[in-house]
This record gives C-alpha cells, structure tokens and sequence, in this order.
C-alpha cells in the first residue's frame, strides 16, 4: 500500500507544470533578439547572401531549443528586392509557427539594406530583424 502525502503531490503538481510550460510569443522574441542583435550590427560582404542564411539559421536554432514545434517559415515576394528613394533592400518575411496547431505565432521581416556603391547597392549590406 502506497501512502500519498500532501508533499508528494505538490512535487508530482510542480513536475507537471514544469512539463505543460507555456512558450509565450514574447519569450520568442526576446530570445531570438538576443541571439539576431549582434549578428545584424555590422556589414556583410558576400555574393550569396550566406549572411541572411547565417541570420535565418540563428533563428531557427533559438526555435528548436525552446520547441521542437515551432518553424520558421521564410517567404520572399516579388524577388524581395526593394528601392525607395535610393534606398535598396531585400525583404524576407518571416513566420514563426506551431507546427503542432500551424497556427501562427510571430509574423516579421529580415531586412538586408544595401551598404554598397551607387553602382551596387548590395556589394555590402546590413541587415535588420523586426518581429511583430
């Protein structure tokens, strides 16, 4: 015969509420800012764009070490190639998604903006991550 006590189901209520943690979207955020903040603070010179792959794979890091439900899905519309009053920048949308519900859970954009010459604006470039 088992004898359950007061002190054993609070530890077995703690242990399941350990397990039943909730990820919250601003807890996403925060951690992917933490890790995208250094990466988008300086200048990128490369033919294929292996920093925003660099960047996007940082992402999808920080999402399978918090879940291995959520996925960073990356859309480019229109070649994502954008100019503004001689500004130039290559958009990419980003989702984050519960694969489990495949409801989403973040939208944003990682922008590359052209650092180059008047000749080739994307001979370097920054980037920026914004996450709503």
């Amino acid at each position: 015969m088992t004898n359950f006590t007061i002190e054993n189901q609070k530890n077995n209520l703690l242990i399941v509420n350990k397990m039943e943690k909730k990820i919250t979207a601003r807890k996403i955020k925060s951690q992917i800012y933490k890790v995208v903040a250094p990466l988008t603070s300086h200048l990128y010179k490369d033919e294929d764009w292996s920093g925003v792959a660099f960047v996007l794979a940082s992402i999808r890091k920080v999402l399978s070490e918090l879940s291995a439900n959520l996925d960073l899905r990356v859309s480019v519309e229109d070649g994502g190639y954008r100019e503004n009053d001689g500004a130039h920048w290559k958009e990419y949308c980003l989702s984050v998604v519960d694969q489990s519900s495949e409801k989403q859970i973040l939208a944003g954009h990682l922008n590359a903006h052209g650092a180059g010459t008047i000749v080739d604006p994307f001979d370097r470039y920054d980037m920026s991550v914004v996450l709503y």
